[in-house]
């Protein structure tokens, strides 16, 4: 991208001509307009369209000013861009007033939506340009693509990834599953696109290659790009929405198995939904958050009252194949992230995403009565437990006292401390027709489920 210069060090960039090409007139003449200006007013004016015309400034809705960088990206420091921009001149003349009163009527002549900035519909920007994810088509970032990030890794057609292959078909012996999780990193680089609507879960023991797949996936999307927040903080509390904004990855390793409380965000999360964000110190606004999430746990978190649209929201990937401790590469993170072989991650990334768009689904998906039975398989002791040894039946009742009884047994033979009555109630009477009731035997009332029977218990 070119840009006029000067040598007169007031008005070099700081009075430039406009990035868009729609302003023909040079720096002299826009000062000479703040020279010939009446009073402050009219200064802050004329400033105001001279930004409007250089189209490197964008007032958005939020009262804020959004600034285009060098490296193609808009980022949210317009207000310092105004102040470079205009500080020169305004010091030696006019001062901070005019400053103030030209964002104001930047801010008042016109807003751009914040849903205007992002990444274009099926690109992808990257160190050397914007990038076309389904046909591989590369050209230079413009001011207008309003890219709020790009990835700090390059595109190269011709690039490969040996080693992280490699190590995947380790980690994976699966194919479906590593299609899957190829297929879901290229979900991730289409920014706008939730059509799947799912999130990634990577289970399975310490050791099995979950860390260092995700740190792979973290370097190729940038520090920048990524945050790192639990399902259960963004589930349960008011904050974490609003720190998804614009965020294109969110990547949370070993999740502990503490309760996800609130099923019905993980559905907004997983689709793309309007929620609620909140900023402490600012009213509640409304976003659309486009982020795809990625998390990993030894054991996956508890959750109350799921229904079937809750495990449609997850994909699930068993790490089964631990690493011995002779094998392993303390090293291996270095190799996997160089620059050549992040180049050939792109491109796996890319095969992935134009599979899943030929597939229309994922290889290998699961029904969600095949989600939940693995979730419950590799949960929390309660899981596990109506995973091993719980079986419906709409002609069977077992007392409470019976049923709690043997949990107690079994959460102590695996070494963990059981949880309360009430909360292995919550668990089972999610299950489809299990209720609790009253019920008479010969020594008394007693409580019991409805529904549900003891299995594969001496």
């Amino acid at each position: 991208m070119e840009t006029e210069n000067s040598s007169d060090d007031t008005a070099s960039s700081d009075l430039g001509v406009c990035t868009d090409g729609e302003n023909t007139q040079g720096p002299e003449y826009w000062r000479q307009q703040l020279v010939d200006a009446d009073n402050n007013r009219e200064r802050a004016y004329t400033a105001s369209k001279w930004i409007r015309a250089r189209g490197d400034i964008e007032p958005v809705e939020g009262s804020q000013l959004r600034a285009y960088n060098d490296d193609g990206t808009w980022s949210e420091d317009g207000t310092q861009a105004l102040r470079e921009r205009l500080g020169p001149i305004l010091r030696e003349n006019w001062g901070r007033r005019v400053l103030n009163k030209t964002k104001e009527q930047l801010l008042v002549d016109g807003l751009r939506d914040r849903d205007e900035f992002g990444m274009p519909s099926g690109k992808v920007a990257v160190e050397n340009g914007l990038l076309d994810i389904q046909n591989g088509e590369l050209r230079e970032i413009r001011p207008d693509d309003r890219v709020l990030w790009k990835l700090p890794t390059e595109y190269d057609p011709e690039a490969d990834c040996p080693r992280f292959r490699q190590s995947l078909r380790e980690w994976l012996p699966d194919e479906g599953a590593r299609k899957k999780v190829q297929e879901f990193v290229g979900y991730a680089l289409d920014f706008n696109n939730t059509a799947y609507e799912v999130m990634l879960m990577l289970v399975g023991p310490t050791r099995t290659g979950k860390s260092t797949f995700l740190d792979v996936i973290d370097a190729l999307f940038g520090a920048d790009n990524t945050t790192s927040m639990s399902i259960q903080y963004l589930a349960n509390e008011k904050w974490g929405v609003a720190e998804l904004e614009d965020t294109p990855l969110n990547i949370r390793r070993d999740l502990d198995s503490s309760d996800i409380r609130k099923e019905g965000a993980v559905k907004e999360l997983a689709s793309g939904e309007p929620m609620k964000a909140e900023r402490k110190g600012q009213d509640p606004y409304t976003i659309r958050p486009q982020t795809k999430h990625m998390f990993s746990a030894n054991q996956v978190p508890g959750c109350d009252q799921t229904d079937d649209a809750f495990y449609n929201r997850w994909l699930m990937v068993k790490f089964n194949e631990q690493v011995p401790k002779d094998d392993r590469d303390e090293n291996l993170d270095a190799k996997l992230t160089t620059s050549e072989e992040l180049s050939g991650v792109l491109n796996w990334g890319l095969e992935g995403y134009q599979r899943l768009q030929r597939q229309g689904c994922f290889t290998a998906e699961r029904s969600p009565e095949e989600t939940r039975a693995l979730w419950q398989k590799n949960g929390a002791s309660i899981e596990q437990f109506i995973h091993e040894h719980v079986e419906t039946d709409p002609n069977k009742t077992t007392p409470k006292e019976m049923m709690y009884a043997a949990y107690q047994t079994f959460a102590e033979e695996h070494g963990v401390t059981p949880e309360d009555k009430g909360k292995l109630t919550r668990k089972l009477t999610t299950l489809d027709g299990v209720d609790t009731r009253q019920r008479r035997f010969e020594s008394g009332r007693k409580r019991v489920y409805e529904g549900v029977r003891l299995a594969n218990w001496n």
